[in-house]
């Protein structure tokens, strides 16, 4: 069975239900872990850094420790640095203003201490495998260096670090270093006999070797994220398949129903909203079937008792064609004539049921959608005088009837019509009257010689378990054949008959019925439309009863 196409969306993922609950399940789990790798990675680089730093300084200070004791002969060579500058004219800064000092690089360097002790330290310490160890002067003149000829770096006097270590603080600092383009950490410690500083120890780290362990660790997170990303995307596959099958389900069995199958159903096997939607689909699937086969019944029925009469009809016509030159010796034409009046006037009464079932119909419609206009037609109410005035004609006309087939009937009391002509009841005269003839019709119908009808219209009280208002209750019992139990669920369904064997042509009356089992349907449909309450008892053999309310109106 091939898929509908979806219109008005032109991405792939927007015609798929599924694709979106994975893209956006996907897409929201991305978004929180993108967000903690990069919280994370932060506090891995902070906390990198902030362990070089303080690893850095601490063995500056071990190495200026070092550097300071008299009987190392490291003071010699700071004394020989010192005499070196100040042979040749060196100005020393003014260090009252550090942010002003001017420094002017040494151009002689023939005389240059060769300072064998200083450079042994720097070049054999080997804590850190790529620190750079710098050793200068209290003015910030590289001295010697581990890793770059001394004579040729600049003064690094002005350097934050330098600054703080000459005021015996600690602070690092993060450049680019000039010799290798790489940014830089920088730590400082002074070197210091007493209260004269001979000079300061300067430790250098690329921050590639600082955030190394850091972005180890940063690409492990960002594996497992990818990981994790990935394991939710498949669980997010499986849940949305989860999801959307039902609805793939509930889409064939639209498409099936859409080609006429309406033996296919969606299976429920959830109790969610999916498994409330496939019920609700089901139930509605059930309705439509029962409306087809109530249509389909309408229609075969229709056609038969109008096919009835027709045929009855043609064939007095065509018998009063075949023998026109005896009719009028025999007289014969007076009985086709009247078979054929009691024919049409049966299908004149048939149409009329039908028509009025349909707009019975309509009017239920309009009643349950609050049409204004229906509800504000005159004649709306319907009072009491009024009720026991169409009692008393159908009474009459009732009893007339029931004498011709020897049958007793017994009208209501006087008594329970004095209560009705007190109340007034929302529903229109033609109707009530309706509902009256046809429950009378009914019960006539199916009593034989010999049984008895009774008509009661009375108020019925209030009950104590619901509350009920008081409502007007008419009552047609009848001592009739009586209905079948399996019968009773569809005797209020068009054309439905209870002896399907009763001829349809003895059926029919000269009493305003057709014979073709609308008249109960007709019933149901008024009182459904005032909102009203009908019901059935009936016994095999002892009779029926049929008991119709209507509230009062206040």
């Amino acid at each position: 069975m091939l898929r509908q196409p979806a219109t008005g969306d032109s991405w792939p993922w927007q015609r798929s239900f599924q694709a979106r609950i994975v893209l956006a399940y996907a897409a929201m789990f991305f978004v929180v872990l993108f967000a903690l790798t990069t919280a994370v990675g932060r506090i891995f680089y902070r906390v990198q850094l902030a362990q070089a730093e303080h690893e850095l300084e601490v063995k500056a200070f071990l190495l200026a420790n070092t550097l300071e004791d008299p009987l190392s002969g490291f003071v010699d060579e700071f004394d020989a640095f010192a005499h070196y500058w100040q042979a040749d004219g060196y100005a020393e800064p003014d260090q009252s203003d550090h942010s002003l000092v001017s420094l002017t690089q040494k151009d002689s360097v023939a005389n240059r201490p060769n300072a064998p002790r200083l450079r042994w330290f720097v070049n054999h310490y080997s804590d850190e495998k790529d620190a750079r160890v710098t050793v200068l002067d209290e003015w910030g003149n590289i001295l010697v260096d581990n890793q770059f000829d001394a004579a040729s770096e600049p003064n690094q006097y002005r350097q934050v670090e330098i600054q703080a270590a000459l005021q015996s603080r600690e602070q690092h600092n993060v450049r680019i270093d000039p010799a290798t383009g790489l940014r830089t950490l920088y730590v400082a410690a002074p070197i210091q006999q007493g209260a004269h500083t001979l000079g300061v120890v300067q430790l250098s780290l690329p921050m590639s070797d600082v955030t190394a362990t850091a972005r180890w660790w940063l690409l492990m997170l960002i594996a497992a994220s990818l990981a994790s990303l990935a394991v939710t995307v498949a669980v997010g596959v499986w849940i949305s398949y989860k999801l959307a099958a039902p609805m793939r389900q509930l889409e064939q069995a639209a498409l099936a129903i859409a080609q006429g199958d309406m033996t296919r159903r969606v299976p429920v096997k959830r109790a969610d909203e999916l498994g409330s939607l496939a019920n609700a689909f089901n139930y509605m699937i059930d309705q439509l079937s029962r409306v087809f086969s109530q249509q389909r019944d309408f229609v075969t029925n229709a056609s038969h008792e109008l096919r009835t009469p027709l045929a009855n009809i043609m064939l007095r016509v065509d018998a009063l064609q075949r023998n026109a030159e005896y009719v009028a010796v025999l007289n014969g034409d007076a009985v086709y004539l009247k078979e054929i009046g009691t024919e049409t006037d049966r299908l004149n009464r048939l149409a009329n049921e039908m028509l009025d079932l349909a707009r019975l119909e309509n009017q239920i419609k309009a009643h349950a959608l609050g049409d204004a206009a229906f509800q504000d037609e005159p004649n709306y109410t319907l009072t009491g005088v009024e009720i026991t005035q169409i009692v008393a004609a159908a009474s009459q006309s009732t009893a007339q009837r029931t004498a011709k087939r020897q049958i007793t009937f017994t009208p209501p009391s006087s008594h329970s019509l004095a209560e009705v002509t007190e109340v007034d009841i929302g529903v229109r005269r033609t109707h009530f009257e309706s509902v009256l003839y046809n429950l009378l019709d009914n019960a006539i119908k199916y009593t034989s010689a010999g049984g008895s009808i009774a008509l009661q219209v009375n108020i019925s009280a209030p009950s104590p378990l619901t509350g009920a208002a008081h409502e007007l209750q008419i009552m047609v019992q009848d001592t009739g054949r009586g209905i079948p139990k399996e019968d009773l669920p569809h005797i209020f369904d068009r054309f439905y008959r209870v002896d399907k064997a009763r001829s349809r042509t003895r059926d029919a009356d000269n009493f305003g019925n057709s014979g073709a089992g609308l008249g109960l349907a007709i019933v149901r449909s008024i009182v459904d439309a005032y909102d009203g309450k009908i019901w059935v008892e009936s016994t095999m053999g002892k009779g029926t009863q049929v008991t119709v309310k209507f509230r009062i109106k206040a």
